[in-house]
């Protein structure tokens, strides 16, 4: 695809090194230290028409940032090329200009930025900026034939910029923080590029290749491109504009499988692509799903539990090793300050071995422990990864799980978290939620909770006799109650699982949800003076199809 192409420069960002100039050093978990160098980002007005969008470019260097703000489209509220200057304390990065103030959050790797901006009385907007490593810069104008090597399983992701640039031009891996948008998974790895501002009529033409080994069964029409975190739509103004901008003008398949994108824009900035695997049928095999757990205030832990399945009960022991990593969140042997799970590292065999009637059981469960805390840390994740299978392929090999965060409310909160599951080809599973209390108490509590099917269908299961045709049992929508006791040290456990039994098929029906819906927390003594409420009060279970 790229030897079509006469005037083009070719930047590879490798996944094979991704973040790994982006680690921060002496950083703790939840006070991040701003990586030093050149990092680039956009800012968007909520009032676009009147003030416009833009680039920044900033350098942190310690605890100070400095930079400008560059005025692109709009009515020019900002000033160009404006001045910023400000300080990170902590994980809060505060700045101004001579027109604007804004303020920011760090990402934990110390490599991004989020945040909003005010011109006070007269406008309201957000920016993104993320570090640029790896540089590879020009000056006048770039003009190249360079093709590289094409994207491969290594180095995933080429972008060619095919349109000549006047000035100077970097390009590197971005962290993948906020890097796309909630339901879609990211392909490859990010990247963020420096270019010279173009216009909307000459836009700059990004031209996007992803190898064929990470379209996870997607095709090149179902891949997705985000700048700074934001779905770009296509195109739909004259041909070679970027109308809106920036827009996807192509999707189109080289001959070696991979996927090829052209995307035109007036700013260059940070891109991911990105695509909704919902739709692609998890392969037959054993297969993890994903984990979300509500971290607490206190107490002694919680629990992500991943669900490790079989499609259906095997004639033979099926063996498979595990691996938990972080992904965001910090782990440490012991509970400590910072420490959000653990065991990081941990590395064990999973067993479903044979039961008296000769075959295997269709789950099992990988638990990790997590700490209660009470820092302002944002969600954070791990990765579950299962490796080197006997007696059965690997179908889903990676799994995530999600520490969310409720810290900022001091309240006694009951909350739920979410669970995904491979529905199999036979037999029953269980998806397990995790039901908390955010911090122990000395008296019994109570939470109801009512099972319900959202887009999957749900019925009651009477145990022997023939089940309907139905993907849970939602006990005919009977309201059960969660109860935590105290216990011999004289306090509630603050951690229970809520269990969704989840009937097998063999019928393609995509990707289906379900509820659990909590209500009516309150101490189970008449006349407690005690209060409790409801945090997080959905949790869903996502029936990942393998049909």
């Amino acid at each position: 695809m790229m030897a079509r192409r006469s005037l083009v420069v070719v930047l590879v960002a490798a996944l094979s090194s991704a973040l790994a100039a982006t680690t921060p050093v002496g950083a703790s978990s939840h006070c991040p230290t701003p990586q030093s160098g050149t990092w680039i980002g956009t800012w968007t007005s909520d009032q676009f028409a009147a003030a416009g969008s833009g680039q920044m470019d900033l350098t942190f260097s310690g605890s100070s940032v400095t930079g400008t703000m560059t005025f692109v489209t709009g009515t020019s509220i900002i000033s160009n090329n404006e001045p910023i200057t400000g300080t990170v304390t902590c994980a809060t990065v505060t700045a101004s200009t001579g027109t604007v103030q804004s303020v920011a959050t760090l990402g934990q790797d110390g490599a991004s930025a989020i945040g909003t901006y005010e011109v006070p009385g007269v406008d309201t907007g957000t920016w993104r900026a993320a570090l640029v490593t790896s540089l590879v810069s020009g000056s006048g104008t770039v003009l190249t034939t360079d093709t590289g090597s094409g994207a491969t399983p290594s180095d995933p992701v080429q972008i060619a910029i095919a349109s000549p640039i006047s000035g100077s031009l970097s390009i590197g891996e971005a962290s993948t923080a906020n890097a796309i948008v909630s339901g879609y998974t990211l392909l490859g790895n990010v990247v963020s590029i420096v270019a010279p501002p173009a216009s909307t009529a000459s836009p700059i033409q990004l031209v996007f290749e992803l190898d064929d080994a990470s379209l996870g069964g997607l095709s090149a029409s179902q891949i997705e491109v985000f700048r700074n975190g934001v779905l770009v739509p296509d195109c739909t103004g004259s041909p070679g504009t970027a109308s809106p901008d920036p827009c996807v003008a192509d999707r189109t398949t080289d001959g070696d499988g991979d996927a090829v994108l052209t995307v035109l824009t007036s700013t260059a900035s940070v891109w991911a692509l990105g695509g909704d695997l919902s739709s692609v049928p998890v392969p037959d095999g054993i297969a993890i799903g994903d984990a979300s757990v509500v971290e607490g205030n206190a107490g002694r832990q919680q629990y992500l539990k991943f669900s490790v399945t079989l499609p259906e009960n095997s004639p033979v022991e099926v063996t498979v090793d595990y691996t938990v990593s972080s992904s965001g969140a910090t782990g440490a042997a012991r509970p400590g300050v910072g420490v959000d799970y653990r065991n990081p590292g941990l590395a064990k065999t999973l067993r479903f071995p044979l039961r008296p009637n000769g075959t295997t059981a269709v789950r099992k469960v990988v638990s990790v422990p997590v700490y209660p805390d009470t820092d302002l840390e944002g969600d954070e994740t791990i990765s579950v990864d299962l490796s080197n299978a006997s007696g059965a392929p690997i179908g889903r090999a990676t799994a995530t799980g999600t520490i969310i965060d409720d810290d900022g409310d001091a309240s006694l909160l009951f909350s739920i978290g979410d669970a995904s599951i491979v529905e199999g080809d036979a037999d029953k599973r269980v998806a397990q939620l995790g039901l908390t209390l955010s911090a122990p108490v000395a008296e019994e509590v109570l939470v109801d909770y009512v099972i319900a099917g959202d887009t999957a269908t749900c019925a009651k299961v009477i145990y022997g006799a023939a089940p309907p045709y139905t993907d849970c049992n939602d006990l005919g929508g009977k309201v059960r109650t969660a109860r935590f006791r105290p216990n011999s040290t004289g306090s509630t456990p603050v951690y229970k699982a809520v269990g969704v039994l989840v009937l097998s098929d063999l019928i393609g029906e995509g990707v289906e949800t379900v509820t659990v819906t909590l209500s009516n927390a309150r101490p189970a003594t008449p006349g407690s003076t005690l209060s409790i409420g409801i945090g997080r009060a959905v949790g869903t279970v996502t029936l990942l199809d393998d049909d």
